[in-house]
């Protein structure tokens, strides 16, 4: 057994690339990590991208080529990859150099935590927040090999930069005759990106009726983005006026094309993003001769022809922008998601939502050269594309001859397809086949009637939400007949309830979170279909129960397309469909007395994270084995801001596997005053010993911009 110890550090900032992983697991690895806030096109930079090779200098994060306030790890956007095999034991230390206070924690999505349930990394349900300049070691053994990443989980640091890989190899593996090379370097994080600090965004959507739509993709934190503003301001020299182009010395040029990569254990550690640059061959490939527009460097994946390569592809979305992926003049052959292998299906593209991994192969068998690969954005991003190059090691340092701008989404032999139930041309990942067939055993469990089955609602409720709006001075119904919004403004919410987390973490600091916190739709008061709910949504189930959820997205009042995420827990997939554009709890739940709701039983494959149509439903099973508190939510980060999640209890608190006796503890605190209230004062000592109670709410508004307000209360 191998133990991997990283030291993250958090930042306001970003970069990332990786070194080459061989095949096979042979060695021990130590990895640095720490966390804090930067900007890209930083004074690292220098003159990028005017000067192209200026792009790739340490510290140097390019993005799309728009300056913005960004966090970070390690300096690198994507943060640091962490690539293991089975078996191998992970320590991280996040030491945390945030800003202005404030507060973070690392989730390792997918990820289980079987024997470790306070190591989930989320905040304020496993574990504290990790306060500014203090740091915390995470350590935990992950217990199954697949593609998984590490995100923050601590308000919207993810959107802005806190992410990155995290892949277990396998020691062996009924796939690994289906491609030659599974290398570090054809990892793939997608993200959508805007060029303001997301919190900005977000509070300007709710707060200021702006949009809420990404104005980039980056693909491993790279990217070209066009615009005339920024394109006149990159062709100019600084304060001369003077044209600029991109012309990069044949010295220049040589340090950045593709050159034999080593294998890991020549080094120390695994390279990270941006080092790895010089060996993945991440240079802009603008013809210098004819551009007249600077752009930044896109992301360069090298293959040798006639070679089957494996490629992870992650999706991590924090709003409803599915991407869809294709290669110019390439099939992508999919054989696995969220870390547990499928049947093979060959596709002309896929599409991946929030929170989702697919490893796909692709055969280098087309004539020598350079070919788009091209991210489509959808839903609040179906005007924003990017792309990269798929670039043949034999071939020029080039651009592909075709027009990376003409993105037209792909309708037919399509994997995942955005609200379109599978047929002859494409197929949903409910119709997905396991790699290896289920046994007897399983196969007898995932049909056995369920312990446990619960219905959940996901949709926004037509009633006041007070974070945004003021049922006297400016209330949904106002702002909804006046035509200045729409349903962005309701709540969105699971069964009518907006999901709120506790004053302490329930895993490590039960006895503090009065019961009172918690609540479930038989809980709450009748008329939440009326009134604004929130609370912490729990759901209790008992160790080894098997529990089935439905989960509906009514599409009544605004589409949303949300993709579920399990934390602790893997599931099968039994049905998943497209009823109409809308549809209701009660109209599902008619038609499963019925009968009609479709169940696959025999060949359910397994997943953590897994869409809910519009209009439709989506069945899911799994075995409550971990003993924890394990969020389910919906992984558009924007979504859970406004509530749309809640927590699954498997077990009570004597049977999960408790944090060590130092583990860190927060939450209310009062002063102690009976010693106050037991003496008697004079009238004069009562007037000059008064004590004033003040209940402060700190609030995000937006006017011209984000500012802060304080309500306080004289109680």
């Amino acid at each position: 057994m191998k133990t991997l110890v990283l030291i993250f550090l958090a930042t306001n900032l970003a970069g990332g690339n990786l070194e080459m992983y061989p095949d096979h697991c042979t060695l021990d690895l130590y990895i640095r990590f720490p966390t804090g806030k930067l900007s890209t096109l930083s004074i690292a930079c220098f003159d990028c991208p005017r000067n192209i090779s200026d792009c790739f200098r340490p510290h140097c994060i390019a993005a799309d080529g728009v300056s913005r306030s960004i966090q970070v790890v390690n300096r690198m956007l994507p943060g640091p990859a962490i690539h293991i095999c089975e078996g191998d034991t992970v320590v991280v230390n996040v030491y945390n150099s945030l800003l202005n206070n404030e507060g973070t924690a690392i989730h390792w999505h997918g990820i289980l935590h079987p024997d470790t349930p306070f190591m989930d990394g989320v905040s304020m349900m496993t574990q504290c927040d990790i306060p500014s300049r203090t740091s915390f070691q995470y350590r935990f053994k992950p217990p199954n090999q697949g593609t998984y990443y590490w995100h923050a989980h601590s308000g919207l640091q993810q959107a802005d930069g806190v992410f990155g890989s995290f892949v277990v190899r396998p020691r062996t593996s009924a796939v690994l005759q289906l491609y030659d090379y599974d290398l570090a370097e054809h990892t793939v994080i997608l993200n959508e990106w805007f060029h303001e600090t997301s919190i900005s965004k977000f509070t300007a959507h709710h707060n200021a009726m702006q949009d809420n739509s990404p104005t980039s993709i980056l693909i491993n934190g790279r990217g070209a983005w066009e615009n005339e503003q920024i394109n006149n301001q990159s062709m100019m020299d600084h304060g001369t006026g003077q044209v600029m182009t991109t012309n990069l010395s044949s010295r220049s040029r040589s340090a950045y094309v593709t050159s034999t990569t080593k294998p890991i254990s020549t080094t120390p550690m695994p390279m990270d993003h941006h080092q790895h640059g010089a060996t993945q061959g991440n240079v802009d490939m603008t013809n210098t001769s004819t551009s007249t527009i600077n752009f930044t460097p896109r992301a360069v994946f090298s293959v040798t022809s006639g070679m089957r390569y494996r490629f992870r592809l992650i999706g991590n979305g924090v709003v409803n922008c599915p991407l869809q992926v294709s290669i110019d003049n390439h099939t992508l052959k999919v054989i696995s998601s969220d870390g547990v292998d499928i049947e093979p299906y060959t596709a002309k593209a896929i599409n991946i939502y929030a929170g989702e991994r697919y490893d796909i192969v692709v055969q280098a068998s087309q004539l020598i050269g350079n070919y788009w690969i091209r991210v489509f954005g959808m839903g609040d991003c179906k005007t924003t594309n990017q792309s990269a190059i798929l670039h043949y090691d034999t071939a020029p340092m080039e651009l592909p001859k075709e027009d990376p701008n003409k993105f037209s989404i792909i309708q037919d032999n399509v994997l995942n397809s955005i609200n379109i139930m599978g047929g002859n041309s494409s197929v949903t990942v409910a119709a997905m086949k396991p790699f290896v067939p289920h046994t007897k055993d399983t196969l007898d469990q995932i049909k056995r009637a369920p312990d446990r089955k619960f219905y959940i609602a996901i949709d926004f409720n037509q009633v006041n939400n007070y974070h945004y709006l003021d049922e006297e001075y400016y209330p949904l119904s106002l702002i909804l007949h006046g035509g200045h919004g729409n349903s962005h403004l309701m709540p969105m919410q699971m069964n009518r309830i907006t999901f709120t987390f506790p004053n302490s973490p329930p895993l490590t600091q039960y006895n503090d979170v009065p019961e009172t916190v918690f609540c479930n739709e038989s809980s709450v008061p009748a008329d939440c279909k009326m009134e604004f709910c929130e609370c912490t949504h729990r759901l209790k189930v008992k160790v080894g129960d098997l529990v089935e959820l439905v989960v509906i997205g009514e599409a009544i009042n605004g589409e949303g397309n949300h993709p579920m995420h399990l934390h602790g827990h893997q599931f099968w997939i039994l049905g998943m469909k497209k009823v109409n554009a809308s549809i209701t709890r009660e109209e599902v739940e008619k038609l499963d007395a019925q009968g009609r709701l479709q169940r696959n039983y025999d060949t359910a494959i397994t997943k953590d994270t897994v869409l809910v149509p519009d209009g439709g439903y989506t069945i899911i099973k799994f075995v409550a084995k971990h003993p924890g508190f394990w969020l389910f939510h919906c992984h558009v980060g924007f979504h859970l801001a406004m509530g749309l999640g809640m927590v699954i209890q498997v077990g009570e608190i004597h049977e999960m596997t408790q944090p060590p006796p130092s583990f860190p503890r927060c939450g209310n605190w009062r002063t102690d005053t009976s010693n106050e209230l037991s003496r008697c004062y004079t009238q004069t000592q009562t007037s000059s010993a008064s004590t004033f109670f003040v209940t402060t709410i700190l609030y995000n508004y937006v006017f011209l911009s984000p500012v802060f307000m304080l309500f306080t209360t004289l109680l």
